[in-house]
């Protein structure tokens, strides 16, 4: 990491090479399941409101 950070010292951006590309996910709610027994699981979600997260509790 060293060798890079002196590399683009200095540097706004890195830009990236032009045969690159990709995807930007900016996620406005995430779902957190965990399996439990008897089908009681542990569901979680966590929704973007204005620009904070609110969290609620799912029922199965």
């Amino acid at each position: 990491m060293k060798k890079y950070e002196k590399k683009f010292e200095g540097e706004a951006e890195i830009k990236r090479p032009p045969h690159w590309s990709g995807f930007r996910v900016v996620p406005d709610k995430i779902e957190f399941w965990q399996e439990m027994p008897y089908r009681l699981h542990d569901r979680v979600l966590y929704e973007k409101s204005n620009s904070e997260w609110v969290t609620k509790r799912l029922y199965p």
